[in-house]
């Protein structure tokens, strides 16, 4: 009796030091694989302080309308382009990688011609050569941003103009002589206007020129009524005061909110030596401190392995900003309102030519992202590729990435037989709805357009704002533009572009200013269904056994075909190969499911499928379960077995 019981226990001892181990092991495992999955960037922030920003007034500062520069001080201009056009980090594309390269699919988009967008030609306006006083570049730049109450700030490379009735009349500013010089030097270049609603704030960026130490940028604010009168507060920026970097300068700037933040993003290289890249920043700073003119306490984090970093426009509780790691990897950041760690997913992409030739107008134009937006649960990116693998031209490459798997959800590139894309901007509006704004054109011209017809969710719908009669003799263009959602009707949107009239200078350069919607007349955007099945539900799959999942995919109740649909499970006890399908002509993507689970015990795990950033009802699949429960579960068997038999062995 006494040898039985022991054995009993013996048992249940040794069955306990084996499951522990195997437990513990299992735990370090799936966080493993969780690290693997999001890769956690080292949290390297620095708390820093700016004091209360100094004031000027605009409208009573009669240099405001002074000429901006001398043709000497033009040229000059046109010479430092080039000195603010360098490089940033990005690898190259292995040669096995770009073989993979596909050539380009069957979904041309042509010439775009006008469909679906409303443009008054009074929103489509171009701006004379005394509202810009003819500081206009074939680099030019253009930024805009609109107020609740018609102001509207249009900033360039080299000039301003301020309108408060709508866009129907501009006034020009001279940004030189509208805000002081700063201790490096005079007024650069390469300005930025934004407008944040929720607090009636208007921002205007601008950039310095640097010495041999550091140079300064500058960030101008107005609320509220001061905006109308043009009664700006100005915050100043060096890489000295945001990091404690001697001998860096600040260059190529972007801006965005989120719910409670602004934030800046530049990046910086050095003033000695050739003058290489040295890190990319990004700034954050409450909104209530800018609204209020206080002295601003802001977070900046530093990389020094990616450049050049593009914020997200309607942004909300999270940030997001990206930038390539190669042609065929983009490394996507995420900044929670509420923390101070940034995690970052490498998405694959893709590959995609980027050292191919960039002829004519489009010589300038690289890698670099230019358009990056949120809308619902999707974020996407933008930017332009060179010629190559099957693309005769230069074209806007998108990458639409799934916010909560952070895969991959679809590529609805630009590109045409017979002519360059280029430059793309967007935003979305307050419903969700993306637009965008690009350069086309062998002789470059300017659209804007919609994301989603009534037939395709993923179509560019576009419509021409400007035709250009000449290409810059130059050969240099860029290098971003913008579109904004509208700050008096969030349905809305603005954007600016430019073209060349009647000759191929710079003083030839037009810049517009837009303002748009989508035709109430146009069909309502694509409802895209999405379910899934999975075979034999009620039966569980078997270690090592498979079943297929099935995914439907529909677009206004009507098949989808080539859809890339991403089939996602709830557990690591189910694998998913191939991750990612499309859809038949049919609108069905099938993968297979395996079961990587030992034991007979059952579990429940959900398969999803995800397209066009719709997800689908959850299939339920059962599978052997080798959790902690089960083994609880056979250990309290075990001792009430022995239990048994010690009470029946007494008796």
């Amino acid at each position: 009796m006494i040898h039985l019981r022991d054995r009993v226990v013996s048992s249940i001892c040794l069955l306990t030091l084996v499951a522990f181990p195997y437990l513990v092991l299992s735990d370090v495992t799936l966080a493993q694989e969780a690290a693997a999955q999001r890769d956690t960037t080292p949290n390297t922030f620095t708390a820093r302080q700016v004091t209360a920003p100094e004031p000027t007034a605009v409208a009573r500062d009669p240099q405001a309308f002074a000429a901006p520069m001398s043709d000497s001080e033009a040229d000059e201009r046109e010479t430092r382009l080039g000195a603010h056009h360098r490089p940033t980090p990005i690898a190259d594309l292995p040669s096995d990688a770009l073989a993979l390269v596909p050539p380009p699919s069957a979904q041309t988009q042509s010439a775009p011609q006008p469909q679906a967008i409303t443009l008054p030609l009074a929103d489509n306006r171009p701006l004379t050569d005394a509202e810009t006083s003819n500081a206009t570049s074939t680099v030019n730049e253009p930024s805009v941003a609109t107020g609740q109450n018609d102001e509207v700030l249009i900033t360039a490379n080299w000039f301003a103009a301020f309108s408060t009735d709508g866009g129907a009349t501009f006034d020009y500013r001279n940004p030189s002589s509208t805000f002081p010089a700063s201790p490096q030097g005079a007024f650069c270049c390469d300005q930025v206007a934004l407008y944040e609603a929720d607090n009636d704030v208007m921002f205007w960026f601008l950039q310095y020129i640097n010495n041999s130490s550091q140079n300064t940028v500058r960030l101008a604010v107005a609320q509220g009524a001061d905006i109308a009168a043009e009664q700006w507060q100005f915050y100043d920026f060096t890489p000295l005061g945001v990091g404690n970097w001697n001998n860096e300068w600040f260059d190529y700037p972007d801006l965005a909110v989120s719910d409670d933040f602004l934030y800046i993003t530049t990046n910086a290289f050095s003033t000695t030596g050739t003058g290489g890249f040295t890190r990319a920043v990004i700034i954050r700073i409450p909104l209530s401190e800018l609204a209020s003119y206080q002295a601003l306490n802001f977070d900046v984090w530093n990389t020094t392995q990616n450049g050049s970093l593009r914020l997200t426009q309607g942004a909300t509780d999270i940030m997001y900003f990206a930038s390539h790691v190669s042609a065929q990897t983009l490394r996507v950041f995420s900044w929670p309102e509420n923390a101070n760690t940034i995690t970052s997913n490498d998405i694959a992409v893709t590959p995609w030519p980027r050292t191919g030739a960039r002829p004519g107008w489009t010589a300038r134009s690289d890698s670099r992202i230019t358009a990056a937006w949120m809308s619902g649960n999707q974020i996407g990116f933008g930017w332009t590729a060179s010629e190559g693998v099957g693309f005769p031209h230069p074209h806007a490459r998108f990458a639409i990435i799934n916010r909560t798997t952070m895969t991959r959800d679809a590529e609805p590139h630009l590109w045409n037989q017979n002519f360059p894309y280029a430059y793309p901007a967007a935003a979305p509006n307050a419903a969700g709805r993306v637009a965008i704004g690009v350069h086309f054109g062998n002789d470059p011209s300017h659209a804007v357009g919609v994301l989603g017809t009534a037939t395709d969710p993923l179509e560019w719908d576009l419509v021409t704002t400007a035709t250009g009669t000449d290409s810059p003799a130059s050969n240099r263009w860029g290098d971003y533009t913008s579109v904004r959602v509208h700050g008096g009707d969030p349905s809305s949107w603005v954007a600016t572009g430019f073209t060349l009239d009647g000759g191929a200078a710079r003083q030839d350069i037009v810049t517009r200013y837009l303002e748009f919607n989508e035709n109430s007349g146009t069909p309502a955007p694509p409802t895209t269904q999405v379910t899934v099945q999975v075979e034999d539900p009620g039966d569980r799959i078997r270690d090592g056994e498979t079943k297929w999942a099935r995914a439907t995919v529909s677009v206004n109740g009507a098949p989808a075909a080539n859809v890339p649909v991403t089939f996602t499970t709830t557990s690591p006890l189910l694998t998913v190969a191939p991750a990612t399908v499309p859809t038949n002509a049919q609108g069905i993507a099938e993968t297979t499911l395996t079961s990587n689970a030992g034991s007979s015990q059952q579990a429940t795990v959900q398969v999803e499928a995800t397209a066009n950033g719709v997800t689908s009802s959850p299939a339920n699949v059962r599978v052997p379960d080798s959790s902690i429960t089960s083994l609880v579960l056979l250990l309290m068997a075990m001792i009430l077995l022995g239990l048994y038999w010690r009470r029946r062995m007494a008796g």
